[in-house]
């Protein structure tokens, strides 16, 4: 199965943290452009090689005889014989003063151009990719600062109901449980909230006005003269008369449901003293824990919305991260083979002027064919590999009764099917019956070809936000896409489970399984072995493994163990049925999950 640089570049430790993957892979591609640096830089220091030797052959060639030599015997045969040789090597010169140009144009101007263009793309590649890791990591940040403001919000509506729903009964109720009478002056009341409904009263029916004063409008002032006004009309048997009204304002004053907008210590009964009503103890601790309520409710809502905006960056960016690592693969691709071809002109350009190099353009040759793009993209990722694709989905975690309401994908199998209770999630069962009903208008080939083709993330994303608001998915919702969108989205949910589905405890033990050397005869006792383990896991994770499963062999049971389909359906689902929780340089090469999926299916 051919390799694609989107399985391999992504964070071991912290899925959310793309910068590993991304570095590393940018690392290695310019380092190609220092490699392609050093291949021009040696075909400069062989050109000026080929045109100092043309040079020195030339010289040679003019050379002036001895005239103690051959220049004094002109037509000796011997002298004709050695102007000859000096004249080939004049020839010789010319040739090579063409070899040189021919590198030049042949072979050094096409790679240096693409060179440069190569340079631009992975500069702009790199840019793009780190101006989107910076934006999303601000997401990130305000999406903590969200959630930490949230959950203060929550708590402190939760205290200030506490606190509203206490002092009520602190204030109206002595220590048997029986209701306080309250004073107010003269006037005696049979408990605080008869007294708090005639100062209700009161309020709404003396007449108020706005005072202006140097420091603004004081706004629904009453006077003194028609508060003891309004008692002696509303209270005679308690307010016979103004003294008696001016001791019931008094304690009004004193116990703070006034207050005067000049500095005054006693009340009188004069128009010129104005008074503003004050809120009651009661009611202030009324206003002040529906308040925080409404603020709690504000918070989850930018909290919420904070969420899906940083959910929706991080679908974004890993589309983008997926464009740019196929990209850069193609780009290292093209970069091998064009400077697999500047090798060839190379080649082919000495080879026609030097015939007795004839043999080591051959090998070079030789050499040439032996070199594989494609085995190079394989030995690179493998190499430097920091991580396959497990994408970590944010989570809206509600501050009462957590994530699994409000989200599918990312939420543990365990929560999912904790109300309503279920013994396989909702969304897997939902795929496989889509996919099931499907099958009629479909190839065996063709449906078989989706479980292992590369995931579009671009197709799959629509589909996985349809679904994933925390309400009941339905056949109808699946069927508006393709099937491959289906089953795409199917891989990419169980991608983003916090755990797989055979747990991270299986992974060693299974492992050590597949360690051992087992002959042909004790395969089946392998396999028992292996049902021995699943036995142990969770019943929800059992069940989910073996609908999965049913419906796999189903798909496959007319190929044999040996195909290559099945090797390729066992490389992709391998990582989905048991991964680690942590990769290491280790684990990143261990191949039991894809051997453990053979044998299940």
């Amino acid at each position: 199965m051919p390799v694609r640089f989107e399985e391999f570049f992504w964070s071991s430790e912290n899925p959310q943290d793309y910068r590993p993957g991304v570095t590393t892979l940018n690392e290695k591609m310019f380092q190609g452009v220092v490699e392609c640096e050093e291949i021009i830089s040696f075909l400069n220091a062989r050109i000026a090689l080929e045109e100092q030797y043309a040079t020195k052959l030339t010289d040679l060639a003019s050379t002036k005889l001895s005239p103690n030599g051959f220049a004094r015997d002109e037509g000796a045969s011997l002298r004709m014989t050695f102007d000859s040789i000096r004249g080939e090597c004049a020839s010789l010169g010319v040739s090579h003063r063409q070899l040189a140009g021919n590198i030049a144009e042949m072979v050094l101007k096409p790679l240096q151009r693409f060179v440069d263009d190569h340079r631009k793309k992975l500069r702009t590649g790199r840019d793009d990719v780190e101006s989107g890791l910076k934006q999303h990591e601000r997401q990130l940040i305000e999406l903590d600062r969200s959630y930490s403001a949230y959950k203060g919000k929550c708590q402190q509506a939760d205290q200030a109901e506490e606190t509203a729903l206490d002092r009520p009964l602190s204030l109206t109720l002595d220590a048997d449980g029986a209701l306080k009478p309250a004073m107010l002056g003269p006037i005696l009341f049979g408990s605080f909230p008869e007294m708090d409904e005639f100062l209700t009263g009161m309020q709404s029916q003396i007449p108020s006005k706005d005072v202006p004063s140097l420091f603004g409008m004081y706004k629904n002032s009453v006077s003194g003269e028609g508060i003891v006004d309004w008692l002696c009309a509303a209270r005679p048997e308690s307010c016979e008369d103004e003294r008696a009204g001016e001791a019931v304002g008094q304690a009004m004053l004193s116990q703070g449901y006034i207050k005067p907008i000049r500095r005054i210590s006693v009340f009188r009964a004069e128009s010129g003293q104005m008074f503003q009503w004050k809120k009651s103890e009661n009611e202030a601790a009324e206003a002040a824990h529906k308040r925080a309520r409404k603020e709690a409710e504000n918070s989850d809502m930018n909290y919420k919305d904070t969420v899906r905006r940083t959910e929706n960056s991080r679908m974004l960016m890993e589309q983008n991260l997926f464009s740019h690592m196929s990209l850069m693969q193609q780009a290292e691709i093209e970069r091998i083979n064009t400077v697999k071809a500047s090798f060839m002109s190379l080649a082919v350009t000495i080879s026609n002027i030097i015939p007795h190099t004839q043999a080591m353009c051959d090998r070079m040759m030789v050499y040439l064919e032996t070199l594989r793009p494609e085995y190079d993209i394989q030995v690179l990722a493998e190499q430097y590999q920091t991580g396959p694709f497990a994408p970590k989905p944010l989570l809206y975690r509600n501050f009462y009764h957590g994530s699994f309401l409000d989200q599918v994908f990312g939420v543990s199998l365990d929560e999912q099917c904790r109300i309503p209770k279920r013994k396989v999630p909702q969304f897997i069962c939902k795929c496989l019956s889509s996919v099931e009903k499907g099958m009629a208008d479909h190839d065996a080939a063709e449906l078989r070809s989706w479980w292992v083709a590369p995931l579009q993330l671009a197709a799959v994303h629509p589909l996985r936000h349809d679904v994933n608001q925390g309400e009941k998915i339905t056949l109808r919702q699946l069927r508006r896409y393709e099937l491959s969108t289906v089953i795409g989205a199917l891989r990419l949910y169980l991608m983003e489970l916090p755990e797989c589905l055979c747990t991270y405890d299986l992974y060693y033990p299974i492992k050590t399984l597949y360690m051992s050397k087992t002959e042909e005869g004790d395969q089946m006792a392998r396999i028992r072995s292996l049902k021995d383990l699943l036995a142990t896991i969770p019943p929800i994770n059992y069940t989910t493994i073996n609908v999965l499963l049913q419906h796999l062999h189903g798909m496959c049971e007319d190929l044999d163990y040996e195909d290559t389909y099945m090797s390729e359906l066992a490389h992709v689902l391998g990582p989905l049925f048991l991964r680690t929780k942590a990769y290491t340089k280790l684990t990143l090469h261990d191949r039991h999950p894809q051997r453990m999926i053979r044998d299940l299916i």
